[in-house]
């Protein structure tokens, strides 16, 4: 299979002239870093998207005050990474930074359970959203963490449609995602927030990425018939 890779990058990292086209953006593991309002500011005239790792709702609301700090014009490139435990009440908010949801659905399935046991995740709707970033316009990637996570993308469709956790308990059903949404955030969303987009991926076209699998998948369709 033919690898394209995009990459963030650490903060205020000097990237050769080799690697400048495939940097998707640049990456905070933490969303207190103070140099997170610069990169926000100045990522859509780059081109590129900020992303921010949101475990905890306080590193959700660091992100989210520092996208909605710039004009609207300059609003947009802002990747929420995970969306782990986000209140209702948020979700307006990431409408208005137009920022990207991009999260683990497959993190139900593999550790539901223990989310389930911890009294500090309550109540359990607000446990990696899906459906609710859908239903208000927000961009939905599924990524896979790995090696935190599994890394096949049909086990994070499975567990998007099934919100079910490893022992069978259902977390937030209403939250669940499947159909054409779901597809897309394995494939065109995934690709635009990653800037794979840029390189023919998400899509399927003629003389595309994907298009020598198509033809091998149909061949071999039409031996085993």
């Amino acid at each position: 299979l033919r690898q394209e890779i995009a990459v963030l990058v650490a903060p205020e990292v000097s990237v050769g002239s080799g690697l400048r086209r495939r940097t998707a953006g640049v990456k905070f593991a933490q969303a207190s870093d103070p140099r997170l309002l610069h990169a926000v500011r100045t990522a859509r005239g780059r081109g590129q998207r900020v992303a921010v790792h949101c475990i905890e709702p306080h590193e959700t609301a660091a992100a989210l005050e520092a996208a909605l700090s710039v004009p609207a014009y300059a609003r947009g490139a802002l990747r929420i990474e995970h969306a782990a435990f986000v209140p209702p009440d948020w979700i307006p908010d990431v409408v208005r930074a137009r920022a990207a949801i991009v999260t683990h659905p497959s993190f139900i399935a593999e550790r539901g359970d223990a989310y389930l046991a911890d009294p500090q995740l309550q109540p359990n709707d607000w446990i990696y959203r899906l459906g609710s970033w859908a239903r208000a316009g927000v961009p939905v990637a599924f990524a896979s963490d790995a090696p935190f996570g599994p890394a096949d993308p049909l086990d994070a469709l499975r567990a998007a449609a099934s919100r079910a956790t490893s022992s069978g308990r259902v977390i937030a059903a209403g939250e669940a995602l499947a159909g054409e949404t779901a597809l897309r955030a394995v494939t065109s969303v995934a690709a635009h927030v990653g800037g794979l987009h840029r390189f023919g991926y998400g899509g399927l076209r003629r003389g595309g990425p994907g298009a020598a699998a198509i033809q091998i998948g149909r061949a071999s369709w039409r031996e085993r018939v």
